[in-house]
């Protein structure tokens, strides 16, 4: 279990630089296999929007995976077109998988200069190079 710890502060940085809040209530169940069960699964949203949320709860209906479907609901506003949403959450889309790149990145460069985990990354590389 120590071989993963400090894994999760690049997504805390991430939360805290965006301002990002969890909408699935604390203790939520979300994974469940076998005896095991885990409160993993994320529902990230600006504070703002969470705060219009009218309701975020494990979907009632079991789609046989042992990860449990989330269902969020947020009320229609009638000031936004279709378009105007679609082009919002495209930008938000392409904002998160930079950030998320670039956490991967920064995580990468880290790896690397650690001393102690050089040779682990010297295994990915193919002979020869």
């Amino acid at each position: 279990m120590q071989a993963h710890q400090g894994e999760g502060e690049s997504i805390l940085l991430l939360v805290a630089d965006w301002g990002l809040s969890s909408l699935v209530p604390r203790g939520t169940i979300t994974y469940e296999q076998g005896p095991q069960r885990s409160i993993i699964d994320l529902v990230l949203t600006s504070r703002g929007l969470g705060k219009r949320m009218t309701q975020c709860r494990i979907h009632p209906v079991e789609h046989g995976s042992e990860h449990r479907a989330i269902e969020t609901t947020f009320p229609s506003d009638a000031t936004l077109s279709l378009a105007e949403l679609e082009d919002t959450a495209s930008y938000l889309r392409r904002q998160y998988h930079r950030a998320i790149r670039d956490a991967k990145r920064r995580h990468w460069r880290e790896f690397l200069n650690n001393t102690d985990t050089i040779w682990k990354a010297a295994q990915y590389l193919e002979p020869g190079e």
